[in-house]
Parts: C-alpha cells; structure tokens; sequence
C-alpha cells in the first residue's frame, strides 16, 4: 500500500518561520538530547536548511478543504504597539528624552503640522539620542528632534502580513514600522520586539510536541539503562603526555 502524501499550503509566513527554525535548531537538538541522551544521529541544522529551502521553494496546487478565514490570521495590526508617542518636530531633543522616560519607549513619532493637520516625519530613537547628540556632544535642549529623523519615514499597511513587515524591515534596514490605515492615518509603530513573539510562538509549540512526544515514548518503553562508558583520561600536555601516561 502507498504512504499517503502530504500537501503543505506554503505561505510566507511558514518561509519566515522554517527560517527562524534554522536559528533555533542547535537549541532544539540541545534539549532533546537532554531529554533522550544518546537518540540523536541526525545533522538537525542541516536538516532544517533544508527543509526551510523546500518549503520556499515549493508551489504546491490546491487543497482540499475550507478555506482559511482572513479575519482569523495574523496581520500588522494585531500585533502593533497602537499606545504611540509623538512629538513635533520643532521641539528639543530634551523633550523627547523626557518623554521616552516617562512612556518607557525607545522611540518617538516625530510630526509636523501641514495645512492644518499633523504629518509624521518620522522615528526619532534613543540610539539616534545617544550616537548623533550625546556622542557628538550636543546640546539636548537647544538641538530640534527633527533634525536627527533620517530619510522618509517606512510605513506599512495595517492588514499586511508578517512576512511583508519582515521584508519591509530587510529592505529598508529599518527595525520599526509605521502602520497606517487604507486611509493613510497612523495605527500604531511595528517592532522587532512585536515581531519576534508572534514568529517564534509557533516554534515554541513544536518544541513542546517534541518533548511530549519522548515524554511518552519514555513512559510507553520504560527506562534505558545504557552500558557503562569506558572512563578516558585526558593527556595534561598533548600526544606527548598521553605516550607518557600510555607508558608510565
């Protein structure tokens, strides 16, 4: 009888996660081998390069079934930080750092009113504080915040998915995003620190599966009680200390 096979529906976000699997992989073969001590006869970070390769690689055709609902997947806007701090840009630096502190935030939007309403200039953070003020030694309270935003301000869509704001963050060498609305007006700031428990979280499943599984495989088959290990010693000064050892 044939092995029944199996069709994976491929999305971006199961790239991103396969490779965040390949990071991940020595921490898993590290608590399975604490788990089961001697099973491990497999290269997993190899195996996981390839795997991650296969999944981005493929295109698989339809399967059957319902159809996944869009109102229950993971976009932007579920996991973007919406409590935004904002300044204008005509304030000091000061005020922004005094703010950062009072908020316990790393970043603040900075805006500029235009024909009657505040635009984002962009992100201010306290790297930026820190490497082109402090490190130059400027002045915080004479130095306006606009002057340390740094190129137009990377803006995302709020119903984009998370493989889109990981690209976005790639291609712009940004570590935060604006998320906006099909209107245009800001949602809330996307970043690495909202990102990375989302991507992993899945990952942090499968851990728990594995364990689980040689849990149960240890209850179903009992202990193992594993021969006794030859005991080797370790030559103090290399080949010639072990020949002197070998021969004393």
């Amino acid at each position: 009888m044939m092995p029944r096979q199996l069709r994976i529906a491929v999305t971006p976000e199961i790239c991103t996660i396969s490779t965040l699997l390949i990071a991940l992989t020595p921490a898993l073969a590290l608590i399975a081998h604490r788990l089961a001590p001697g099973n491990l006869r497999l290269r997993p970070l190899n195996a996981a390069r390839r795997l991650s390769a296969m999944l981005c690689a493929w295109q698989p055709g339809p399967i059957p079934g319902p159809a996944p609902n869009p109102e229950h997947s993971m976009n932007v806007e579920s996991i973007c930080t919406r409590d935004v701090v904002s300044l204008d840009g005509n304030e000091p630096l000061q005020r922004a750092a005094l703010l950062m502190r009072e908020h316990h935030v790393g970043a603040i939007v900075v805006t500029e009113i235009r024909e009657g309403s505040a635009h984002v200039l962009g992100v201010v953070t306290d790297r930026d504080l820190a490497i082109e003020l402090l490190a130059r030694g400027g002045d915080a309270s004479q130095v306006p915040v606009a002057r340390l935003v740094q190129g137009p301000p990377i803006g995302i869509a709020a119903q984009a998915d998370l493989a889109e704001a990981v690209q976005a963050m790639q291609a712009a060498a940004a570590r935060r995003l604006l998320v906006h609305d099909d209107e245009g007006l800001l949602v809330g700031v996307l970043s690495i620190d909202d990102l990375l428990p989302a991507l992993v979280t899945p990952l942090v499943g499968l851990a728990d599966v594995l364990r689980r599984g040689l849990q149960r495989e240890l209850q179903s088959r009992g202990t193992f009680v594993a021969p006794m290990r030859p005991v080797l010693r370790v030559p103090a000064m290399g080949t010639a200390g072990w020949q002197a050892q070998a021969t004393a």
